[in-house]
């Protein structure tokens, strides 16, 4: 049976540290399991933009959606990684998965809004538009995320998020049944992980 990664404390390591290494862990997984779902929502501040200032407009998304993920990031780098708690987090990810308020999110997370052409109304406008996105992901896919990291980031763990969001995001009306059970049994395997 896979383990998650476990992380060897060295002594000298004292407790802000350990927290830096959790939150950078849990950023470098945002980067690789979200960003891949922002590739319409990035664009769209691009084309919104004007030609000169289109990176500025992706820049200013990327750090309205980054920011809010890193705000969340903030208290879960003080829990510590466990399957039990992943086991509980993938359940209610299963329930959340089924709910209509969850429905209502993720159909937020696709949201355009419209982007100012100039000036610092044209910055705000991005970084808000990445805010609200990042804002309307976190809801969305915050259960997955969580049970990621409460798994030390086991790559077992971030393929199954990472596929159930590319799914979720990419097909034409996908099961939310199919995608519940998939963190169903996620939920049971970490429960596993425990005996």
């Amino acid at each position: 049976m896979l383990r998650p990664h476990a992380h060897r404390m060295d002594m000298s390591v004292n407790g802000s540290e350990i927290v830096a290494m959790r939150l950078a862990n849990w950023m470098a997984m945002t980067l690789a399991m979200m960003l891949p779902l922002v590739i319409r929502p990035i664009r769209f501040a691009a084309e919104r933009s004007l030609w000169q200032r289109r990176h500025r407009a992706i820049a200013g998304f990327l750090i309205g959606y980054l920011g809010c993920w890193l705000l969340v990031g903030l208290p879960v780098a003080f829990v510590t990684p466990g399957p039990l708690f992943a086991a509980v987090i993938f359940g209610f990810g299963a329930w959340w998965q089924l709910t209509r308020r969850r429905r209502f999110v993720l159909a937020a997370c696709h949201r355009s809004m419209p982007l100012a052409p100039r000036g610092w109304r044209a910055d705000r406008d991005s970084v808000l538009y990445g805010w609200r996105t990042g804002t309307n992901c976190a809801l969305s896919c915050l259960p997955l995320m969580l049970a990621c990291a409460l798994l030390g980031h086991a790559l077992p763990a971030m393929i199954l998020g990472m596929a159930v969001a590319i799914i979720e995001r990419y097909t034409f009306n996908p099961s939310p049944i199919l995608l519940s059970a998939a963190q169903a049994v996620a939920a049971v395997i970490s429960l596993l992980m425990t005996i």
